[in-house]
Protein backbone atom coordinates (compact mmCIF):
# COMPACT_ATOMS: atom_id res chain seq x y z
CA UNK A 1 0.00 0.00 0.00
CA UNK A 2 1.95 3.41 -1.38
CA UNK A 3 1.67 6.68 1.79
CA UNK A 4 -1.27 7.70 -0.84
CA UNK A 5 -3.68 4.72 -0.46
CA UNK A 6 -3.02 4.65 3.12
CA UNK A 7 -3.97 8.54 4.03
CA UNK A 8 -7.08 7.67 2.44
CA UNK A 9 -8.22 4.91 3.72
CA UNK A 10 -7.34 6.63 7.36
CA UNK A 11 -9.28 9.80 5.98
CA UNK A 12 -12.04 7.42 4.99
CA UNK A 13 -12.08 6.21 8.50
CA UNK A 14 -11.74 9.04 10.49
CA UNK A 15 -14.94 10.66 7.64
CA UNK A 16 -17.01 7.82 8.82
CA UNK A 17 -16.82 6.96 5.09
CA UNK A 18 -16.09 3.27 5.37
CA UNK A 19 -18.88 0.43 4.75
CA UNK A 20 -18.95 -1.47 8.04
CA UNK A 21 -16.84 -4.17 6.25
CA UNK A 22 -14.18 -1.84 5.19
CA UNK A 23 -14.58 -0.56 8.95
CA UNK A 24 -13.39 -3.79 10.68
CA UNK A 25 -10.81 -4.46 8.34
CA UNK A 26 -9.40 -1.56 9.32
CA UNK A 27 -9.73 -1.77 13.17
CA UNK A 28 -8.15 -5.25 12.64
CA UNK A 29 -5.18 -4.28 10.91
CA UNK A 30 -4.96 -1.49 13.55
CA UNK A 31 -4.98 -4.18 17.03
CA UNK A 32 -2.36 -6.12 14.89
CA UNK A 33 0.08 -3.40 13.77
CA UNK A 34 2.04 -1.13 16.00
CA UNK A 35 3.21 0.78 13.13
CA UNK A 36 -0.03 1.58 11.67
CA UNK A 37 -1.32 2.70 15.16
CA UNK A 38 1.63 5.31 15.19
CA UNK A 39 1.12 6.49 11.76
CA UNK A 40 -2.74 6.65 12.87
CA UNK A 41 -2.75 8.53 15.55
CA UNK A 42 -0.32 11.48 14.05
CA UNK A 43 -2.98 11.68 11.14
CA UNK A 44 -5.57 11.58 13.55
CA UNK A 45 -4.44 14.37 15.51
CA UNK A 46 -3.71 16.12 12.05
CA UNK A 47 -7.23 15.59 11.24
CA UNK A 48 -9.14 16.85 14.46
CA UNK A 49 -7.00 19.94 14.16
CA UNK A 50 -8.25 20.71 10.45
CA UNK A 51 -11.73 20.04 11.68
CA UNK A 52 -11.22 23.45 13.52
CA UNK A 53 -11.80 25.19 11.18
CA UNK A 54 -9.13 26.89 8.40
CA UNK A 55 -10.07 28.33 4.97
CA UNK A 56 -10.60 25.48 2.29
CA UNK A 57 -8.50 25.75 -0.05
CA UNK A 58 -5.58 26.71 2.34
CA UNK A 59 -6.67 23.14 3.66
CA UNK A 60 -6.05 21.30 0.91
CA UNK A 61 -2.88 22.66 -0.10
CA UNK A 62 -1.60 21.72 3.67
CA UNK A 63 -3.38 18.21 3.67
CA UNK A 64 -1.17 17.79 0.37
CA UNK A 65 2.26 17.94 2.55
CA UNK A 66 1.04 15.30 4.61
CA UNK A 67 0.11 13.45 1.52
CA UNK A 68 3.20 13.78 -0.44
CA UNK A 69 5.67 10.77 -0.86
CA UNK A 70 8.47 12.13 1.08
CA UNK A 71 12.00 10.05 1.27
CA UNK A 72 12.76 7.74 4.07
CA UNK A 73 15.27 5.59 5.09
CA UNK A 74 13.89 1.99 6.26
CA UNK A 75 14.97 -0.87 8.07
CA UNK A 76 13.58 -3.93 8.45
CA UNK A 77 11.30 -2.96 11.52
CA UNK A 78 9.84 -0.47 10.28
CA UNK A 79 8.31 1.71 7.53
CA UNK A 80 7.78 4.88 9.02
CA UNK A 81 10.52 6.76 9.60
CA UNK A 82 11.44 9.96 11.75
CA UNK A 83 11.57 12.46 8.87
CA UNK A 84 8.42 11.48 7.89
CA UNK A 85 6.64 11.97 11.57
CA UNK A 86 8.68 15.15 12.41
CA UNK A 87 7.01 17.09 8.98
CA UNK A 88 3.39 15.56 9.40
CA UNK A 89 3.33 16.77 12.90
CA UNK A 90 4.94 20.07 11.46
CA UNK A 91 2.02 20.40 8.89
CA UNK A 92 -0.19 20.05 12.12
CA UNK A 93 1.31 22.85 13.85
CA UNK A 94 1.04 25.05 10.61
CA UNK A 95 -2.83 24.40 10.26
CA UNK A 96 -2.89 25.56 14.27
CA UNK A 97 -0.91 28.89 13.41
CA UNK A 98 -2.67 29.58 9.61
CA UNK A 99 -6.36 28.33 10.68
CA UNK A 100 -7.04 31.64 12.99
CA UNK A 101 -5.83 34.10 10.14
CA UNK A 102 -7.45 32.73 7.22
CA UNK A 103 -10.90 31.81 8.59
CA UNK A 104 -13.97 33.00 7.07
CA UNK A 105 -11.37 35.40 4.96
CA UNK A 106 -13.12 35.27 0.78
CA UNK A 107 -15.94 32.71 1.71
CA UNK A 108 -18.26 32.64 -1.45
CA UNK A 109 -22.35 32.53 -0.40
CA UNK A 110 -23.17 32.10 -3.83
CA UNK A 111 -25.39 28.71 -4.03
CA UNK A 112 -23.87 27.59 -7.55
CA UNK A 113 -20.05 28.57 -6.01
CA UNK A 114 -20.56 26.36 -3.22
CA UNK A 115 -21.43 23.68 -4.53
CA UNK A 116 -18.85 24.30 -7.27
CA UNK A 117 -16.64 24.21 -4.23
CA UNK A 118 -17.49 21.20 -2.33
CA UNK A 119 -19.10 19.06 -4.66
CA UNK A 120 -16.52 15.93 -5.34
CA UNK A 121 -17.23 12.57 -7.01
CA UNK A 122 -17.76 9.31 -4.65
CA UNK A 123 -15.47 6.21 -5.00
CA UNK A 124 -17.02 3.90 -7.53
CA UNK A 125 -18.74 0.84 -6.67
CA UNK A 126 -16.80 -2.49 -5.65
CA UNK A 127 -18.47 -5.28 -7.77
CA UNK A 128 -18.74 -7.89 -4.68
CA UNK A 129 -21.96 -7.48 -3.38
CA UNK A 130 -23.85 -11.06 -4.56
CA UNK A 131 -25.14 -11.47 -1.21
CA UNK A 132 -27.19 -8.27 -2.01
CA UNK A 133 -28.43 -9.44 -5.31
CA UNK A 134 -26.47 -7.09 -7.64
CA UNK A 135 -23.51 -8.80 -8.59
CA UNK A 136 -24.38 -9.48 -12.53
CA UNK A 137 -22.79 -8.18 -15.91
CA UNK A 138 -24.75 -5.20 -15.81
CA UNK A 139 -23.95 -3.84 -12.37
CA UNK A 140 -20.23 -4.52 -13.09
CA UNK A 141 -20.90 -2.81 -16.44
CA UNK A 142 -21.97 0.39 -14.79
CA UNK A 143 -19.53 0.21 -12.01
CA UNK A 144 -16.81 0.02 -14.92
CA UNK A 145 -18.72 3.12 -16.73
CA UNK A 146 -19.08 5.00 -13.45
CA UNK A 147 -14.96 4.27 -12.31
CA UNK A 148 -13.68 5.39 -16.25
CA UNK A 149 -15.88 9.13 -16.00
CA UNK A 150 -18.31 7.31 -18.69
CA UNK A 151 -21.44 8.95 -16.42
CA UNK A 152 -24.05 9.36 -19.77
CA UNK A 153 -23.40 5.21 -20.18
CA UNK A 154 -23.74 4.56 -16.43
CA UNK A 155 -26.57 6.39 -16.32
CA UNK A 156 -28.50 4.43 -19.26
CA UNK A 157 -27.03 1.24 -17.50
CA UNK A 158 -28.85 2.03 -14.18
CA UNK A 159 -32.02 3.00 -15.76
CA UNK A 160 -32.52 -0.06 -17.14
CA UNK A 161 -31.43 -2.22 -14.37
CA UNK A 162 -34.16 0.14 -12.56
CA UNK A 163 -36.36 -1.01 -14.88
CA UNK A 164 -36.73 -4.29 -13.60
CA UNK A 165 -38.89 -4.31 -10.21
CA UNK A 166 -36.37 -6.56 -7.90
CA UNK A 167 -33.56 -4.50 -8.89
CA UNK A 168 -35.39 -1.25 -7.26
CA UNK A 169 -32.05 -1.29 -4.52
CA UNK A 170 -30.67 1.39 -2.83
CA UNK A 171 -26.99 1.45 -4.45
CA UNK A 172 -28.84 1.99 -7.92
CA UNK A 173 -30.31 4.98 -6.78
CA UNK A 174 -27.50 6.10 -4.75
CA UNK A 175 -24.68 5.92 -8.41
CA UNK A 176 -27.73 7.14 -10.73
CA UNK A 177 -28.05 9.98 -8.73
CA UNK A 178 -24.45 10.43 -7.97
CA UNK A 179 -23.91 9.62 -11.81
CA UNK A 180 -26.63 12.21 -13.19
CA UNK A 181 -24.52 14.80 -10.62
CA UNK A 182 -20.88 14.19 -12.48
CA UNK A 183 -22.78 14.24 -15.89
CA UNK A 184 -22.87 16.44 -18.70
CA UNK A 185 -26.90 16.66 -17.88
CA UNK A 186 -25.40 17.57 -14.29
CA UNK A 187 -29.64 18.22 -13.45
CA UNK A 188 -29.50 17.88 -9.22
CA UNK A 189 -33.46 17.98 -10.23
CA UNK A 190 -33.26 14.89 -11.48
CA UNK A 191 -30.83 13.19 -8.81
CA UNK A 192 -32.38 14.48 -5.95
CA UNK A 193 -35.35 11.68 -6.22
CA UNK A 194 -32.76 8.75 -6.20
CA UNK A 195 -30.99 9.99 -3.35
CA UNK A 196 -34.15 10.64 -1.36
CA UNK A 197 -34.79 6.52 -2.32
CA UNK A 198 -31.42 5.40 -0.20
CA UNK A 199 -33.23 6.43 2.71
CA UNK A 200 -36.28 4.00 2.41
CA UNK A 201 -34.38 1.20 3.51
CA UNK A 202 -31.84 0.64 6.10
CA UNK A 203 -28.50 0.99 4.79
CA UNK A 204 -24.80 1.85 4.93
CA UNK A 205 -25.34 4.57 2.65
CA UNK A 206 -27.37 7.27 4.26
CA UNK A 207 -24.59 9.49 5.54
CA UNK A 208 -23.21 9.49 2.04
CA UNK A 209 -26.44 10.07 0.36
CA UNK A 210 -27.40 13.06 3.34
CA UNK A 211 -24.26 14.88 2.10
CA UNK A 212 -24.58 14.78 -1.52
CA UNK A 213 -28.77 15.40 -1.32
CA UNK A 214 -27.87 18.76 0.37
CA UNK A 215 -25.32 19.74 -2.39
CA UNK A 216 -27.97 18.75 -4.88
CA UNK A 217 -30.27 20.76 -2.77
CA UNK A 218 -28.25 23.60 -3.11
CA UNK A 219 -26.94 23.27 -6.93
CA UNK A 220 -30.46 23.29 -7.72
CA UNK A 221 -31.23 26.50 -6.16
CA UNK A 222 -33.37 25.17 -3.01
CA UNK A 223 -31.40 26.73 -0.14
CA UNK A 224 -33.79 26.39 2.24
CA UNK A 225 -34.03 22.67 1.40
CA UNK A 226 -30.08 22.61 1.57
CA UNK A 227 -30.05 24.08 5.19
CA UNK A 228 -32.36 21.51 6.26
CA UNK A 229 -30.59 18.72 5.09
CA UNK A 230 -27.38 20.36 5.51
CA UNK A 231 -27.96 20.61 9.55
CA UNK A 232 -29.32 16.91 9.17
CA UNK A 233 -25.78 15.63 8.62
CA UNK A 234 -24.17 17.90 10.91
CA UNK A 235 -26.80 15.99 13.69
CA UNK A 236 -25.32 12.37 12.47
CA UNK A 237 -23.96 10.21 14.93
CA UNK A 238 -20.79 9.87 12.69
CA UNK A 239 -18.43 13.06 11.63
CA UNK A 240 -19.06 12.63 7.78
CA UNK A 241 -18.82 15.75 6.44
CA UNK A 242 -19.56 17.61 9.48
CA UNK A 243 -17.11 20.20 9.02
CA UNK A 244 -17.63 20.86 5.43
CA UNK A 245 -21.28 20.71 6.32
CA UNK A 246 -20.97 23.83 8.99
CA UNK A 247 -18.63 25.92 6.37
CA UNK A 248 -21.63 25.83 4.41
CA UNK A 249 -24.45 26.65 7.26
CA UNK A 250 -21.93 29.47 8.06
CA UNK A 251 -21.50 31.41 4.70
CA UNK A 252 -25.17 30.77 3.68
CA UNK A 253 -26.41 32.96 6.82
Amino acid sequence: MTAEQLHDKMEAYLANGMTSEERLEFESDLETNAELQVEFELHKMAYEVITIGADRELKEKLQEIGKSNIPTIENSESRFSSKQLFLRVAAVLVILMLSVVVFDILQPSDPQELYAEYFETYRAPINTRSQQGLFSADWQQAAHHYREGEYEKAIITYELMLQEEENDHYLLHYYLGMSILNSTIHDSELAIPHLQKVFESANDYHQQASWYLALAYLESGDEEAARIQFQKVVDQENRFKLQESLEILHKLE
